[in-house]
Protein backbone atom coordinates (compact mmCIF):
# COMPACT_ATOMS: atom_id res chain seq x y z
CA UNK A 1 0.00 0.00 0.00
CA UNK A 2 1.32 3.61 -0.69
CA UNK A 3 0.62 6.60 1.56
CA UNK A 4 -0.59 9.81 0.61
CA UNK A 5 2.62 11.03 2.75
CA UNK A 6 5.27 10.11 0.60
CA UNK A 7 3.95 11.78 -2.44
CA UNK A 8 6.20 13.61 -4.91
CA UNK A 9 4.85 15.84 -7.50
CA UNK A 10 7.86 17.81 -9.09
CA UNK A 11 9.97 19.56 -11.70
CA UNK A 12 13.51 19.66 -11.80
CA UNK A 13 15.42 22.19 -14.00
CA UNK A 14 18.49 23.63 -14.74
CA UNK A 15 19.49 27.00 -15.26
CA UNK A 16 22.66 27.71 -16.77
CA UNK A 17 23.66 31.04 -18.85
CA UNK A 18 21.15 31.94 -21.63
CA UNK A 19 24.02 31.78 -24.28
CA UNK A 20 24.54 28.01 -23.92
CA UNK A 21 20.97 27.18 -23.79
CA UNK A 22 20.77 28.33 -26.81
CA UNK A 23 23.92 27.07 -28.32
CA UNK A 24 22.87 23.71 -27.73
CA UNK A 25 20.12 21.83 -28.33
CA UNK A 26 18.83 19.33 -25.51
CA UNK A 27 18.68 15.70 -25.80
CA UNK A 28 15.47 14.79 -24.14
CA UNK A 29 15.56 11.21 -22.02
CA UNK A 30 12.25 10.08 -21.21
CA UNK A 31 12.18 7.63 -18.27
CA UNK A 32 9.58 5.54 -20.52
CA UNK A 33 12.24 4.57 -23.07
CA UNK A 34 14.10 3.33 -19.30
CA UNK A 35 11.49 0.73 -18.76
CA UNK A 36 9.63 2.77 -16.62
CA UNK A 37 6.17 1.47 -16.03
CA UNK A 38 4.18 4.76 -14.17
CA UNK A 39 1.18 3.39 -12.53
CA UNK A 40 1.93 3.20 -9.09
CA UNK A 41 2.30 -0.38 -8.27
CA UNK A 42 5.49 -1.51 -10.60
CA UNK A 43 8.90 -1.00 -8.98
CA UNK A 44 10.07 2.07 -11.19
CA UNK A 45 13.48 2.44 -9.56
CA UNK A 46 15.61 0.96 -12.12
CA UNK A 47 14.28 2.84 -14.56
CA UNK A 48 14.76 6.23 -12.83
CA UNK A 49 18.69 5.08 -12.38
CA UNK A 50 19.17 4.26 -15.85
CA UNK A 51 17.56 7.74 -17.18
CA UNK A 52 19.92 9.03 -15.04
CA UNK A 53 22.79 7.15 -16.21
CA UNK A 54 21.65 8.45 -20.11
CA UNK A 55 21.25 12.09 -18.85
CA UNK A 56 24.44 12.65 -16.83
CA UNK A 57 26.36 11.23 -19.70
CA UNK A 58 25.25 13.22 -22.04
CA UNK A 59 28.18 14.45 -24.32
CA UNK A 60 25.75 17.51 -24.88
CA UNK A 61 22.93 19.25 -22.93
CA UNK A 62 20.53 17.00 -21.51
CA UNK A 63 17.23 16.51 -19.69
CA UNK A 64 15.66 13.39 -18.15
CA UNK A 65 11.95 14.29 -18.14
CA UNK A 66 8.48 12.14 -16.06
CA UNK A 67 5.55 12.86 -18.25
CA UNK A 68 2.84 14.03 -16.32
CA UNK A 69 0.34 11.16 -17.13
CA UNK A 70 2.87 8.58 -14.56
CA UNK A 71 3.03 7.74 -10.96
CA UNK A 72 6.13 6.37 -10.24
CA UNK A 73 6.73 4.08 -7.28
CA UNK A 74 10.74 3.87 -6.23
CA UNK A 75 12.83 3.13 -3.43
CA UNK A 76 15.37 5.68 -1.96
CA UNK A 77 17.69 7.13 -4.80
CA UNK A 78 20.89 8.79 -5.31
CA UNK A 79 21.43 10.77 -8.44
CA UNK A 80 25.32 10.80 -8.69
CA UNK A 81 27.53 12.68 -10.47
CA UNK A 82 29.98 14.65 -12.00
CA UNK A 83 28.25 14.33 -15.71
CA UNK A 84 29.87 14.85 -18.62
CA UNK A 85 28.00 17.99 -19.58
CA UNK A 86 27.48 21.52 -17.02
CA UNK A 87 24.29 21.45 -18.32
CA UNK A 88 21.89 19.22 -16.92
CA UNK A 89 18.00 19.10 -16.13
CA UNK A 90 15.24 17.04 -14.49
CA UNK A 91 12.08 16.95 -15.45
CA UNK A 92 9.53 15.22 -13.11
CA UNK A 93 5.83 16.39 -14.09
CA UNK A 94 4.32 13.31 -12.82
CA UNK A 95 4.23 11.83 -9.67
CA UNK A 96 6.76 9.86 -7.24
CA UNK A 97 5.52 7.82 -4.69
CA UNK A 98 7.22 5.39 -2.23
CA UNK A 99 6.24 2.51 0.22
CA UNK A 100 4.26 3.63 2.93
CA UNK A 101 6.32 1.02 5.38
CA UNK A 102 9.84 2.56 5.92
CA UNK A 103 10.64 -1.04 6.55
CA UNK A 104 10.14 -2.17 2.94
CA UNK A 105 12.57 0.46 1.73
CA UNK A 106 15.46 -0.67 0.16
CA UNK A 107 18.27 1.12 0.08
CA UNK A 108 21.89 1.07 -1.98
CA UNK A 109 25.19 2.48 -0.94
CA UNK A 110 23.93 5.13 0.86
CA UNK A 111 21.72 4.98 4.00
CA UNK A 112 17.75 5.86 3.79
CA UNK A 113 18.12 8.68 5.35
CA UNK A 114 17.86 10.84 2.12
CA UNK A 115 14.56 9.67 -0.33
CA UNK A 116 16.13 11.87 -2.96
CA UNK A 117 19.89 12.77 -2.90
CA UNK A 118 21.89 14.64 -5.74
CA UNK A 119 25.22 14.59 -5.40
CA UNK A 120 28.70 16.08 -6.95
CA UNK A 121 26.13 17.78 -9.49
CA UNK A 122 27.67 20.91 -10.49
CA UNK A 123 25.43 23.79 -11.77
CA UNK A 124 22.55 21.79 -10.54
CA UNK A 125 19.26 23.95 -10.27
CA UNK A 126 15.49 22.42 -9.43
CA UNK A 127 12.45 24.40 -9.84
CA UNK A 128 9.47 22.07 -8.43
CA UNK A 129 6.31 23.76 -8.11
CA UNK A 130 4.11 20.94 -6.82
CA UNK A 131 5.06 18.53 -3.24
CA UNK A 132 8.10 16.54 -2.79
CA UNK A 133 10.14 15.26 0.31
CA UNK A 134 13.24 13.92 1.80
CA UNK A 135 16.08 15.91 -0.77
CA UNK A 136 19.25 15.87 -0.08
CA UNK A 137 22.00 18.05 -2.51
CA UNK A 138 25.85 17.64 -1.55
CA UNK A 139 28.91 18.09 -2.50
CA UNK A 140 28.40 20.76 -5.54
CA UNK A 141 28.75 24.35 -6.84
CA UNK A 142 26.06 26.67 -8.30
CA UNK A 143 22.88 24.95 -6.85
CA UNK A 144 19.65 26.43 -7.40
CA UNK A 145 16.46 25.42 -5.78
CA UNK A 146 13.16 26.76 -6.48
CA UNK A 147 9.40 26.28 -5.52
CA UNK A 148 9.53 23.38 -3.54
CA UNK A 149 6.73 22.11 -1.31
CA UNK A 150 6.74 19.45 1.24
CA UNK A 151 4.20 17.75 3.85
CA UNK A 152 4.59 15.63 6.22
CA UNK A 153 8.17 14.02 5.85
CA UNK A 154 9.65 12.03 8.80
CA UNK A 155 12.75 13.37 9.01
CA UNK A 156 15.11 16.75 7.60
CA UNK A 157 12.70 17.93 4.90
CA UNK A 158 15.74 19.50 2.38
CA UNK A 159 19.52 19.37 3.26
CA UNK A 160 22.27 21.10 1.78
CA UNK A 161 25.66 19.71 2.62
CA UNK A 162 29.36 20.67 0.69
CA UNK A 163 27.67 23.56 -1.46
CA UNK A 164 29.20 26.24 -3.03
CA UNK A 165 27.04 29.42 -3.98
CA UNK A 166 23.11 28.15 -3.76
CA UNK A 167 20.22 29.98 -4.21
CA UNK A 168 17.23 28.76 -2.32
CA UNK A 169 14.15 30.77 -2.97
CA UNK A 170 10.18 30.30 -2.56
CA UNK A 171 9.61 26.70 -0.25
CA UNK A 172 6.78 25.54 1.63
CA UNK A 173 7.07 22.94 4.40
CA UNK A 174 4.39 21.39 6.48
CA UNK A 175 4.76 19.08 9.20
CA UNK A 176 3.20 18.52 12.71
CA UNK A 177 4.71 20.62 15.48
CA UNK A 178 5.05 17.46 18.05
CA UNK A 179 7.26 15.56 14.97
CA UNK A 180 10.81 15.66 16.18
CA UNK A 181 14.06 16.11 13.98
CA UNK A 182 12.17 17.48 10.84
CA UNK A 183 13.90 20.66 10.25
CA UNK A 184 13.29 22.39 7.31
CA UNK A 185 16.39 23.23 5.54
CA UNK A 186 19.33 22.37 6.56
CA UNK A 187 22.56 23.97 6.02
CA UNK A 188 26.11 22.54 6.83
CA UNK A 189 29.65 23.24 5.18
CA UNK A 190 28.17 25.59 2.51
CA UNK A 191 29.66 29.02 1.94
CA UNK A 192 27.72 31.75 -0.57
CA UNK A 193 24.18 30.80 0.14
CA UNK A 194 21.08 33.12 -0.13
CA UNK A 195 17.48 31.98 1.05
CA UNK A 196 14.37 33.77 0.34
CA UNK A 197 10.76 33.97 0.65
CA UNK A 198 10.02 30.65 2.61
CA UNK A 199 7.33 29.45 4.69
CA UNK A 200 8.01 26.90 6.88
CA UNK A 201 5.45 24.90 9.57
CA UNK A 202 7.46 22.25 11.33
CA UNK A 203 8.61 20.26 14.70
CA UNK A 204 12.18 20.92 14.54
CA UNK A 205 14.53 24.04 13.58
CA UNK A 206 12.87 25.87 10.54
CA UNK A 207 16.32 26.70 9.31
CA UNK A 208 19.27 25.48 11.14
CA UNK A 209 23.17 26.45 9.70
CA UNK A 210 25.69 24.38 11.57
CA UNK A 211 29.41 24.16 11.09
CA UNK A 212 31.60 24.95 8.43
CA UNK A 213 28.93 27.60 7.14
CA UNK A 214 29.54 30.58 5.81
CA UNK A 215 28.62 33.63 4.34
CA UNK A 216 24.99 32.85 4.36
CA UNK A 217 22.10 35.45 3.80
CA UNK A 218 18.32 34.16 5.11
CA UNK A 219 15.06 36.35 3.82
CA UNK A 220 11.70 36.43 3.74
CA UNK A 221 10.85 33.58 5.94
CA UNK A 222 7.90 32.49 7.88
CA UNK A 223 8.39 30.19 10.60
CA UNK A 224 6.14 28.61 13.02
CA UNK A 225 5.00 26.41 14.46
CA UNK A 226 9.20 25.15 14.58
CA UNK A 227 12.36 25.89 17.23
CA UNK A 228 13.26 28.80 14.81
CA UNK A 229 16.20 29.71 12.90
CA UNK A 230 19.23 28.43 14.47
CA UNK A 231 22.72 28.58 14.58
CA UNK A 232 23.32 25.12 15.55
CA UNK A 233 23.24 23.46 17.14
CA UNK A 234 27.25 23.74 17.69
CA UNK A 235 30.07 21.60 19.61
CA UNK A 236 28.09 18.42 19.70
CA UNK A 237 30.94 15.33 21.54
CA UNK A 238 33.65 18.58 21.82
CA UNK A 239 33.59 19.02 17.83
CA UNK A 240 35.35 22.03 16.51
CA UNK A 241 32.45 23.89 14.58
CA UNK A 242 32.34 26.83 12.96
CA UNK A 243 30.38 29.19 11.34
CA UNK A 244 30.35 32.73 10.05
CA UNK A 245 29.21 35.64 8.74
CA UNK A 246 25.52 34.51 8.73
CA UNK A 247 22.89 37.46 8.21
CA UNK A 248 19.14 36.48 8.80
CA UNK A 249 16.00 39.51 7.99
CA UNK A 250 12.89 39.93 7.25
CA UNK A 251 11.22 37.41 9.44
CA UNK A 252 7.82 36.38 11.10
CA UNK A 253 7.65 33.61 14.00
CA UNK A 254 4.11 33.05 14.66
CA UNK A 255 2.31 31.52 17.28
CA UNK A 256 3.60 28.11 17.54
CA UNK A 257 7.12 28.37 17.44
CA UNK A 258 9.65 27.92 20.33
CA UNK A 259 12.14 30.04 19.39
CA UNK A 260 12.76 32.95 17.29
CA UNK A 261 16.12 34.12 16.60
CA UNK A 262 18.63 31.66 17.80
CA UNK A 263 21.98 30.34 18.48
CA UNK A 264 22.53 27.04 20.34
CA UNK A 265 25.81 25.54 21.29
CA UNK A 266 26.27 22.23 23.22
CA UNK A 267 27.53 21.85 27.13
CA UNK A 268 29.91 19.62 28.96
CA UNK A 269 27.99 16.44 29.58
CA UNK A 270 28.05 14.07 32.66
CA UNK A 271 28.13 10.76 32.04
CA UNK A 272 24.96 9.13 33.01
CA UNK A 273 24.96 6.58 35.60
CA UNK A 274 22.74 4.41 34.03
CA UNK A 275 24.56 4.23 30.88
CA UNK A 276 27.76 3.19 32.80
CA UNK A 277 25.79 0.54 34.30
CA UNK A 278 24.94 -0.66 30.62
CA UNK A 279 28.16 -0.38 29.87
CA UNK A 280 28.98 -3.80 32.22
CA UNK A 281 26.02 -5.50 30.50
CA UNK A 282 26.67 -4.84 27.15
CA UNK A 283 30.17 -6.28 27.08
CA UNK A 284 28.86 -9.59 27.89
CA UNK A 285 26.37 -9.67 25.05
CA UNK A 286 27.31 -11.66 21.82
CA UNK A 287 29.47 -9.65 19.34
CA UNK A 288 26.49 -9.83 16.67
CA UNK A 289 24.10 -7.81 18.97
CA UNK A 290 26.55 -4.91 19.23
CA UNK A 291 26.24 -4.04 15.98
CA UNK A 292 22.31 -2.82 16.41
CA UNK A 293 21.40 0.74 16.24
CA UNK A 294 20.36 1.32 19.43
CA UNK A 295 23.48 -0.25 21.14
CA UNK A 296 25.67 1.61 18.70
CA UNK A 297 24.51 5.13 19.96
CA UNK A 298 24.79 4.43 23.61
CA UNK A 299 28.29 3.08 23.29
CA UNK A 300 29.02 6.71 21.48
CA UNK A 301 27.20 8.43 23.96
CA UNK A 302 28.95 6.79 27.08
CA UNK A 303 32.39 7.33 25.42
CA UNK A 304 31.64 10.53 23.83
CA UNK A 305 29.66 12.58 26.17
CA UNK A 306 31.97 13.99 28.72
CA UNK A 307 33.20 16.46 25.82
CA UNK A 308 32.24 20.11 25.81
CA UNK A 309 32.38 22.19 22.18
CA UNK A 310 35.23 24.21 20.58
CA UNK A 311 34.89 26.64 18.14
CA UNK A 312 33.11 30.18 16.84
CA UNK A 313 29.43 31.27 15.77
CA UNK A 314 30.47 34.90 14.95
CA UNK A 315 29.82 38.00 12.76
CA UNK A 316 25.98 36.80 12.75
CA UNK A 317 23.21 39.80 11.83
CA UNK A 318 19.40 39.27 13.00
CA UNK A 319 17.08 42.16 11.62
CA UNK A 320 13.73 43.16 11.19
CA UNK A 321 12.07 40.46 13.39
CA UNK A 322 8.64 40.32 14.18
CA UNK A 323 7.58 37.70 16.78
CA UNK A 324 3.88 36.89 17.09
CA UNK A 325 3.54 35.06 20.16
CA UNK A 326 6.87 32.93 19.90
CA UNK A 327 8.13 31.45 22.95
CA UNK A 328 11.87 32.47 22.95
CA UNK A 329 11.97 35.51 20.35
CA UNK A 330 15.61 36.29 21.29
CA UNK A 331 18.01 33.43 22.27
CA UNK A 332 21.88 32.75 22.85
CA UNK A 333 22.31 29.22 24.68
CA UNK A 334 25.37 27.96 25.77
CA UNK A 335 24.35 25.33 27.43
CA UNK A 336 21.99 23.09 25.26
CA UNK A 337 21.31 19.90 26.46
CA UNK A 338 18.71 17.15 24.54
CA UNK A 339 18.05 15.19 27.77
CA UNK A 340 18.43 15.20 31.06
CA UNK A 341 21.70 15.12 33.68
CA UNK A 342 24.26 17.52 32.13
CA UNK A 343 26.44 19.85 33.87
CA UNK A 344 28.18 23.38 32.99
CA UNK A 345 30.64 22.14 30.48
CA UNK A 346 34.36 22.94 30.86
CA UNK A 347 34.74 24.60 26.86
CA UNK A 348 32.40 26.13 24.92
CA UNK A 349 31.82 27.27 21.23
CA UNK A 350 32.86 30.97 21.33
CA UNK A 351 29.58 33.22 20.70
CA UNK A 352 30.81 36.93 19.06
CA UNK A 353 29.69 39.65 17.41
CA UNK A 354 26.45 39.14 16.93
CA UNK A 355 23.81 41.69 16.64
CA UNK A 356 20.28 41.51 17.02
CA UNK A 357 18.48 44.62 15.39
CA UNK A 358 14.84 46.16 15.18
CA UNK A 359 12.90 42.51 16.79
CA UNK A 360 9.52 43.53 17.36
CA UNK A 361 6.27 42.10 18.88
CA UNK A 362 4.86 39.67 21.35
CA UNK A 363 6.96 36.86 23.45
CA UNK A 364 4.26 34.27 24.57
CA UNK A 365 5.90 33.94 28.19
CA UNK A 366 7.38 36.69 30.06
CA UNK A 367 10.93 36.27 28.77
CA UNK A 368 11.93 38.13 25.74
CA UNK A 369 15.35 38.06 25.68
CA UNK A 370 17.36 35.22 26.60
CA UNK A 371 21.36 35.15 26.45
CA UNK A 372 22.85 32.71 28.56
CA UNK A 373 26.48 32.26 27.89
CA UNK A 374 29.60 30.12 29.75
CA UNK A 375 31.47 31.63 32.31
CA UNK A 376 34.24 29.39 30.93
CA UNK A 377 34.04 30.66 27.18
CA UNK A 378 31.92 34.25 27.67
CA UNK A 379 29.94 35.53 24.28
CA UNK A 380 31.57 38.63 23.31
CA UNK A 381 30.34 41.97 20.91
CA UNK A 382 26.44 40.75 21.74
CA UNK A 383 24.75 43.96 20.29
CA UNK A 384 21.04 44.68 21.20
CA UNK A 385 19.58 47.52 19.10
CA UNK A 386 15.97 48.50 19.18
CA UNK A 387 14.28 45.88 20.69
CA UNK A 388 11.00 45.84 21.72
CA UNK A 389 9.06 42.95 23.13
CA UNK A 390 5.90 42.43 25.39
CA UNK A 391 4.36 39.93 26.86
CA UNK A 392 0.88 38.11 24.61
CA UNK A 393 -0.87 40.23 27.59
CA UNK A 394 0.68 43.50 26.70
CA UNK A 395 3.32 43.79 29.96
CA UNK A 396 7.00 44.49 29.40
CA UNK A 397 8.55 40.93 29.05
CA UNK A 398 12.12 40.49 31.27
CA UNK A 399 14.84 39.63 29.99
CA UNK A 400 17.80 37.12 30.88
CA UNK A 401 21.31 37.75 30.56
CA UNK A 402 24.48 35.87 31.90
CA UNK A 403 28.16 35.80 31.12
CA UNK A 404 27.79 38.11 28.01
CA UNK A 405 29.23 41.60 27.25
CA UNK A 406 28.37 44.19 24.50
CA UNK A 407 26.31 46.80 24.15
CA UNK A 408 22.38 48.23 24.44
CA UNK A 409 21.30 50.62 21.38
CA UNK A 410 18.73 52.60 20.39
CA UNK A 411 15.12 51.73 22.71
CA UNK A 412 15.85 48.71 24.10
CA UNK A 413 12.61 46.66 26.02
CA UNK A 414 13.29 44.55 28.11
CA UNK A 415 16.80 45.91 29.44
CA UNK A 416 19.81 43.16 29.76
CA UNK A 417 21.98 44.46 32.73
CA UNK A 418 24.78 42.31 31.69
CA UNK A 419 25.55 44.29 28.40
CA UNK A 420 25.00 47.75 29.82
Amino acid sequence: MVASAFLLKVSFVLLVPCLVLAQSPRTVYDVRDHGAIGDGHADDTNALVKAWEATCNAASPSTMRIPSTMTLLTHPLSFKGPCNHRSVSVEINGDIIGPSDPSDWRCGDDDCDNWIQFKEVDGLSLFIPLSMQALKIRDSDNVRVTGLSFKNNPRMHVVFDSLRKLYVSNITIDAPEDSPNTDGIHISGCTDVFVDHCRISTGDDCISIVDGSKFVQISNITCGPGHGISIGSLGKHGSNDQVEYVQVSDVVFTKGATNGARIKTWQYHRRHKLLESMLVDLLRFPRKDLSTPELVYEFNFIFTCNQGGKGYARHILFERILSQGSKNPVIIDQFYCDHEDCKTHKSAVHVSNVTFRQILGTSMGDTGVKIDCSATVPCTDIVMDNIYLRTKDGKNASSQCSNANGRADGKWLPSAPCLN
